[in-house]
């Protein structure tokens, strides 16, 4: 299903993120990814397959580091044509107990 895609994975530090983008590197035909943590930046380098991935170290609230992606991308022979949007705010707070006003406070502002 992916075989043929140039994927995009932002929030590849940890959890699902980091798997949904080791599954990319091995299944699609390449991966970028964006990490926040300069400590996962310099552990993911250096498991990394660069034939068939590359990793960014920054906030994807960046437009700077996007039009920076982007631009690669566009310059490369691996042009994205797929996202993974799994960056997000992390609440400090088990899921179930987060209240409709913090969820207003984050997704709405």
């Amino acid at each position: 299903m992916i075989r043929d895609k140039v994927v995009l994975v932002t929030g590849i530090g940890k959890g699902i993120g980091a798997e949904i983008f080791d599954k990319c590197q091995r299944d699609s035909k390449f991966v970028y990814g964006i990490v926040r943590s300069k400590k996962d930046f310099l552990k993911l380098r250096k498991n990394i397959n660069t034939n068939k991935s590359k990793i960014f170290l920054g906030n994807i609230k960046d437009i700077n580091l996007i039009k920076k992606i982007f631009n690669f991308s566009k310059k490369s022979k691996f042009k994205i044509n797929c996202l993974v949007n799994n960056a997000g705010e992390r609440q400090r707070i088990p899921f179930l107990k987060i209240k409709k006003k913090r969820n207003k406070q984050h997704f709405f502002k």
